[in-house]
C-alpha cells in the first residue's frame, strides 16, 4: 500500500511538472486518478506512463467542451503535445506508440485542415475525434493481450461501444445535435467504423447493419453489454470531465469469462 502511494505521489508531481495539470484527488477525480494508477501499476509501468493514461482519460470524456468549444480544442492540443514528450521517459512501449502516434495524426489533421471540405460540420468531426480517442486509448491497452482479437470481434465489444456512444447522445439537447449536423445514426455509423476497422465493413454491409441485426436478435451477452456501456456513459457525464478507461474494464471482464 505504502509503495502504490508513493507511486500515486510520484504521478501527481509529473502531472504538475509537465501537463501544468492537478487533478481534485480528493473529490471527482479521485476514482479515476486511483484506477489508473493501479491499473498501470501493475503492468509494470512508471510514473510517466501513469501520467499519460490519466491524462488521455480527460481526453476521453471531453464533456463540457462539446459543440467544437474553443476551450476543449487548446486543452486537447496541449495534452497531446506534453504527452508526447512525456512518453520519452516512459518505460512501456505501448505509452510511447499511442502518445507519439497521436500526436503524429494530430499536427497531419492539422496541415489538412481548410484544404478539404466535404460539408462536414467543424462541430461534427470534433465530436467523433471526442468518441474515437477516448476509444482509441483503451484499444492501446488491450492489445498487448492475446483475447483481443476474440474480442474485438465480438457481439459483447459492439454492443458496449454502441451503448456508450447512444447513451451519450441521450444526454445531449436538440439543440446540440442541431449544431453537430448529423442525425444519432449517422453519428454511431462513424464511430463504430472506425473504432472496429478491423472487422473490414464494406459498402453493402456497414456497422448499422449490424447493430440493426443484433438488436432485432436480442442476444443476451450483447444487449447486456449494451446496457453497460450506456450506464458508462451516463456515470461518466454525471463526473462531467472525469472517465476512466472504462472500456478497458469491460474487457478485462471479458478476458476472465474466456479463462474461466
Amino acid at each position: 500500500m505504502f509503495r502504490l502511494m508513493r507511486y500515486r505521489t510520484k504521478t501527481l508531481k509529473v502531472l504538475k511538472d509537465i501537463f501544468q495539470y492537478q487533478p481534485n484527488t480528493n473529490g471527482p477525480q479521485e476514482v479515476t486518478f486511483k484506477a489508473v494508477t493501479r491499473q498501470i501499476n501493475e503492468i509494470k509501468g512508471n510514473e510517466f506512463d501513469a501520467a499519460v493514461a490519466f491524462m488521455f482519460t480527460q481526453l476521453e470524456s471531453g464533456f463540457g467542451f462539446e459543440g467544437g468549444d474553443r476551450d476543449w480544442e487548446i486543452f486537447r492540443n496541449k495534452v497531446i503535445t506534453d504527452a508526447a514528450y512525456c512518453s520519452d521517459h516512459a518505460v512501456l512501449e505501448i505509452t510511447k506508440e499511442t502518445a507519439n502516434g497521436l500526436f503524429e495524426a494530430n499536427w497531419d489533421t492539422k496541415e489538412l485542415e481548410g484544404e478539404v471540405n466535404d460539408g462536414i460540420s467543424a462541430e461534427f468531426d470534433e465530436l467523433i475525434n471526442i468518441f474515437v480517442a477516448g476509444f482509441s486509448v483503451n484499444k492501446e491497452f488491450m492489445l498487448k493481450s492475446n483475447l483481443y482479437d476474440d474480442y474485438i470481434k465480438s457481439d459483447e465489444s459492439f454492443g458496449y461501444v454502441f451503448g456508450f456512444i447512444d447513451g451519450f447522445l441521450q444526454t445531449r439537447t436538440k439543440e446540440f445535435l442541431k449544431e453537430v449536423g448529423q442525425d444519432e445514426m449517422t453519428i454511431i455509423n462513424t464511430v463504430l467504423s472506425v473504432v472496429f476497422q478491423e472487422i473490414e465493413f464494406d459498402e453493402n454491409y456497414l456497422p448499422i447493419d449490424r447493430l440493426n441485426f443484433l438488436q432485432n436478435k436480442m442476444e443476451t451477452h450483447f444487449m447486456a453489454a449494451m446496457v453497460e456501456g450506456g450506464n458508462a456513459a451516463f456515470e461518466a457525464v454525471k463526473q462531467e470531465h472525469d472517465n476512466s478507461l472504462h472500456w478497458l474494464s469491460h474487457f478485462e471482464k471479458f478476458s476472465l469469462t474466456k479463462k474461466c
